[in-house]
């Protein structure tokens, strides 16, 4: 499920792109689930700023890995993906150049959840 009217602001083709890998990775790790959610939201974060989520019930992972998924070439060992290791570097680098930030949250067995800011649009 998409949020409905759910938007942001930066570079198009770099956003698509940030969106499309963070959607891929959470499609990979919900194939084996008989039921799958799959979640694309936004909400007003602590200090006031929109904070993008996408959420899944799939594979999940061990939160103490959750810093290193960002760096590239990092899979982690229980991993049966087969992705090129780059996706979540990908990401991590498109939020930065927005100026923002990017973090994942997960408990292993019970999905994951990949949260992202953008900094706010500047004014003309």
């Amino acid at each position: 499920m998409v949020k409905q009217g759910l938007q942001a602001s930066g570079d198009p083709a770099l956003l698509r792109e940030l969106m499309l890998e963070l959607l891929d990775n959470a499609w990979r790790f919900l194939a084996s689930q008989p039921m799958a959610t799959l979640e694309v939201c936004s909400n007003t974060g602590t200090h006031g700023e929109c904070v993008y989520h996408v959420q899944d019930n799939g594979a999940g992972f061990d939160i103490r890995y959750a810093e290193c998924l960002f760096d590239p070439f990092q899979q982690l060992a229980n991993s049966e993906d087969v992705g090129e290791g780059i996706g979540l570097a990908r990401v991590k680098r498109i939020v930065m150049k927005h100026g923002g930030r990017v973090w994942a949250e997960s408990t292993q067995g019970q999905g994951a959840s990949f949260f992202f800011t953008l900094a706010p649009p500047q004014p003309d």
